[in-house]
């Protein structure tokens, strides 16, 4: 999660946080502090969407119901916001099943300085705009 800070020389400087090995009560005093999260879906985004809802970007595999999956996530928490989905060109399945589910499907992120290019670019649009639903996927 990037938690940004103004200062009294109108710039802003941009912190990120790892929740990674944190206890459920350190990762949701975190969030709470967060403007803009990164996170699998999953569990993890729930503690960040749902409990603080917060806006925030999701990887999720290459499947076909990759948008279904964004809106579920929205519509999980009264007044919910949708993550928004790394786009597809930066996840590249393995086609590694690991359980019957589809959820579990292995997959990758490639080229990992337009990932991060593309986060910042819409964490910073959002803190700057105040927008729950920052920019489109692309």
């Amino acid at each position: 999660k990037a938690i940004a800070d103004g200062s009294s020389k109108g710039t802003r400087r941009t912190r990120v946080r790892t929740t990674v090995g944190m206890d459920l009560a350190a990762v949701l005093a975190t969030a709470a502090l967060a403007d803009y999260y990164v996170s699998p879906e999953g569990t993890v985004q729930h503690k960040l969407g749902w409990v603080c809802n917060k806006p925030g970007a999701i990887h999720i595999g290459p499947r076909a119901h990759r948008d279904a999956a964004v809106r579920w996530h929205g519509l999980q928490v009264e007044g919910g916001v949708d993550p928004l989905a790394l786009p597809r060109e930066h996840v590249v399945g393995e086609d590694k099943q690991v359980s019957p589910d589809d959820r579990d499907i292995r997959y990758s992120i490639c080229s990992s300085g337009a990932v991060a290019e593309w986060i910042v670019e819409r964490a910073l649009h959002a803190v700057a705009t105040g927008l729950s639903n920052p920019m489109p996927f692309s």
